[in-house]
């Protein structure tokens, strides 16, 4: 890791920290039933993780961090009911270079996701 890349580590631990402390909140409210307060918190944490994950967007020697974040961040944008910014999440993920297994997770998330517009769209 080169000076350029310990650099943000501090500010990506705290932004995800910071995320991940709120969608705790939001996994514990959808358990608890409250899926609109799921749906709040889980929109409030993805601001936080994306500005992590975009402090290591062009540090492809960052991986599997970086597409971890991203993948973190496009899981709490589906949870939030934000398709499209999910997928445009998953996109910059797999702009890098994801070792297979998170490759293939990103690949899941957006079937996930792909699932959840068709579901929406019969329900209206």
């Amino acid at each position: 890791m080169n000076q350029e890349d310990q650099a943000v580590i501090p500010s990506l631990n705290f932004f995800h920290e910071t995320a991940m402390s709120i969608a705790w909140r939001a996994y514990i409210a959808k358990g608890l039933g409250d899926v609109e307060k799921s749906k709040i918190l889980y929109a409030e944490a993805l601001p936080w993780e994306t500005r992590a994950a975009d402090l290591v967007k062009d540090h492809h020697n960052m991986e599997p961090t970086r597409s971890v974040l991203y993948r973190s961040a496009a899981s709490m944008a589906m949870n939030c009911g934000k398709y499209d910014e999910a997928e445009r999440l998953i996109k910059i993920a797999l702009e890098g270079t994801p070792p297979p297994e998170i490759k293939w997770e990103l690949r899941d998330l957006r079937r996930e996701i792909r699932k959840k517009r068709k579901e929406e769209v019969w329900q209206r």
